[in-house]
C-alpha cells in the first residue's frame, strides 16, 4: 500500500515547478529505499520468529515421540510379564500367543539336536528319488521352471539386437549364490539367442590365459590359439553374431596364478570385439563388487543384469511348477492358532486355504527371496505320508551360525572355499600355513558338519576336493557377510 501511495505522489509531483520537482523526487526515492528497508527487516524478524517457534516445536513433539515410546515399551513389558504370568497357569499356547516380536525371526534350532543340519537332511534323503531329482540344485533345464526372470531376459534379448545391428554389446550377469546366475544364462541360450550360434563355457578353478584361449578357440574355429590377443582379429572378421557365455569369470582370477593378468586380456577381447560376439559373463556379488574397486573388468560391459530376490508370489510359482511334474498331491498341516489370527485379515487367493498361504509366506520369508534356498527350505517341510501324498509342514530357514560362529579357522576355511568354488588339502594347508593332516582334518570336520561335500577334481595328484553344498552356499554367504569377512 505504502509502494502504491509513493508511486501516485510521484505522479502528482510531475505538475510542479521544476526546481520542485527534483526535490520531490529525490525525497521520494529515500522513502521509497527507507520502506524497502524496513520491509526486509519485518520479512528478517517474522521468519526468524518462525523458524525459532518451528524449533520449540519440534523440541517439544520429539519430548512427546520419547515419551510415547517410553511408554508403549513399558506397555509391551508389562503384557510379556501377564504372558509369563498366565502361561504358568494356563500352559504353552498362551506364551506361543504372546512372544515377543523379536522371537518370530529367530532361526530355528531342534531341541536336544546337537547338529540340525543332519536333521536337515535327514528330511531331504527321506523324500521319494524322483522328487528330490525334481528340485536338484543344478541349472533348470527349460524356461518353464525359470521364474521372475522374463525382465533379464528381455535385456539379454536387447543385447542381442544391439551386436545384430553392428553396435558393442556385451552383458554382465551378477546376484549372490543361489540366485539363479547360471539358469538364466543356460536358459537365455535355448531362448532369446536360439537363432545364433551360442556357446556355454564353465570355467575350472584356476584356469590360465592358455586354457581359455585354447577353449574358446575350439568352439569359434581359431586353431590352437596361444593367448586371448590372437583370437581377437578371427572375431572381429565374422559376419554373422556369436553368443559366447562364460559361466562363473571368477574362477579365472580368484587365487590363481596370473588370473588377474588373464582377467584384463578377457576384457580387452571383450572391449574389442563386442560388436561382433555377444558376451555375456556371470559373476558372484562380492566379487563383482571388488572387481568394481579395482577398477578392472567391469568397465568392458554395458549392460549388467542385478538378479533381485524373488517375491512371495514367485516363489510360490518356482516351488508349484516343479511339483506340478511330480504327480504328487500336496496336504498341509493344520496352522496354529496364532498364526491363523495373523492371516485372517490376508485374502489368501480364490482356491487356496490359509495353510497353502501361509506356508509360501513363510517360504519367501525364511529364503529370503533366494531359489536355491526356497527349494532347499522346501524338501525339508516335506514328510511323505503315502498313497502318493506328501504333508507340508511350517518351513524353517537351515542353522548356519550356532555351530561356526565361534570356530574362525572354520570361518575362514568356509570363506575361502565360498570364493575359490573347490579347495583341497594342499591348497588348504599352502593358504593357511598348516600341515597337511590338520587341513585334511578340518576339511573333513566340515564336509560332517554337512556344510561341504567331497568333488572329483582334474588334478591327478590329488584324490579330491571340496565345495560348500550347492542348496546352503546362500547361508554360508550371508552368514560370512554379516560377520563383516564379505563386505
Amino acid at each position: 500500500v505504502s509502494t502504491g501511495t509513493l508511486a501516485r505522489a510521484r505522479e502528482l509531483v510531475q505538475d510542479f515547478p521544476e526546481e520542485l520537482r527534483e526535490g520531490a523526487n529525490s525525497i521520494s526515492a529515500e522513502m521509497l529505499t527507507s520502506l524497502g528497508d524496513a520491509v526486509a527487516d519485518l520479512r528478517r524478524n517474522v521468519l526468524g520468529t518462525l523458524e525459532a517457534s518451528g524449533r520449540r516445536r519440534t523440541h517439544y513433539l520429539g519430548r512427546f515421540r520419547e515419551g510415547i515410546k517410553h511408554v508403549g515399551l513399558r506397555f509391551r513389558a508389562s503384557l510379556a510379564r501377564a504372558a509369563d504370568f498366565l502361561t504358568r497357569i494356563l500352559g504353552s499356547p498362551v506364551r506361543f500367543l504372546f512372544r515377543k516380536r523379536e522371537e518370530s525371526g529367530t532361526d530355528h534350532l531342534p531341541s536336544g539336536v546337537a547338529n540340525p543340519e543332519q536333521e536337515g537332511k535327514a528330511k531331504e534323503a527321506s523324500l521319494p528319488h524322483a522328487y528330490r531329482m525334481l528340485f536338484s540344485s543344478e541349472p533348470v533345464p527349460s524356461p518353464e521352471l525359470l521364474v521372475g526372470r522374463g525382465q533379464s531376459l528381455a535385456r539379454i534379448a536387447a543385447a542381442l539386437r544391439r551386436v545384430s545391428a553392428g553396435h558393442p554389446a556385451s552383458v554382465a550377469v551378477v546376484g549372490p549364490p543361489g540366485s539363479g546366475r547360471s539358469s538364466l544364462v543356460r536358459v537365455a541360450r535355448d531362448s532369446v539367442l536360439s537363432d545364433i550360434p551360442s556357446y556355454v563355457f564353465p570355467l575350472e578353478p584356476g584356469m590360465d590365459e592358455r586354457s581359455l584361449a585354447r577353449a574358446l578357440g575350439q568352439r569359434l574355429g581359431v586353431r590352437n590359439p596361444e593367448s586371448l590377443v590372437q583370437l581377437e582379429s578371427a572375431l572381429s572378421a565374422r559376419t554373422e553374431p556369436v553368443a559366447v557365455i562364460i559361466d562363473d569369470v571368477s574362477a579365472l582370477f580368484c587365487r590363481a596364478p596370473s588370473g588377474m593378468r588373464t582377467l584384463v586380456s578377457l576384457g580387452r577381447l571383450i572391449t574389442a570385439t563386442s560388436d561382433k560376439v555377444l558376451w555375456i559373463v556371470t559373476i558372484v556379488d562380492p566379487l563383482w563388487r571388488y572387481l568394481m574397486c579395482i577398477g578392472r573388468i567391469p568397465q568392458s560391459f554395458n549392460e549388467i543384469i542385478h538378479l533381485k530376490p524373488l517375491g512371495p508370489k514367485e516363489i510360490e510359482e518356482l516351488i508349484v511348477a516343479r511339483h506340478d511334474l511330480s504327480g504328487y498331491r500336496l496336504e498341509y498341516a493344520p496352522i496354529s492358532f496364532r498364526a491363523r489370527i495373523g492371516a485372517f485379515f490376508q485374502r489368501p487367493g480364490r482356491g487356496r486355504s490359509y495353510e497353502h498361504h501361509l506356508v509360501f509366506r513363510r517360504l519367501a520369508q525364511v529364503s529370503g527371496g533366494i531359489p536355491e534356498l526356497a527349494i532347499l527350505s522346501w524338501q525339508r517341510a516335506l514328510e511323505e505320508t503315502g498313497d502318493g501324498r506328501l504333508r507340508v509342514g511350517e518351513p524353517w530357514k537351515p542353522v548356519v551360525m550356532p555351530i561356526v560362529q565361534e570356530d574362525l579357522d572354520a570361518l575362514a576355511t568356509l570363506a575361502t572355499i565360498l570364493l575359490q568354488k573347490v579347495l583341497h588339502s594342499v591348497d588348504h594347508s599352502r593358504v593357511f600355513g598348516w600341515d597337511l593332516d590338520k587341513s585334511e582334518r578340518m576339511l573333513l570336520i566340515l564336509q560332517q558338519r554337512g556344510w561341504i561335500e567331497s568333488v572329483p577334481i582334474s588334478d591327478p595328484r590329488i584324490d579330491h576336493g571340496y565345495r560348500v553344498v550347492p542348496a546352503l552356499r546362500m547361508l554360508v554367504y550371508g552368514a560370512l557377510r554379516d560377520l563383516g569377512l564379505l563386505s
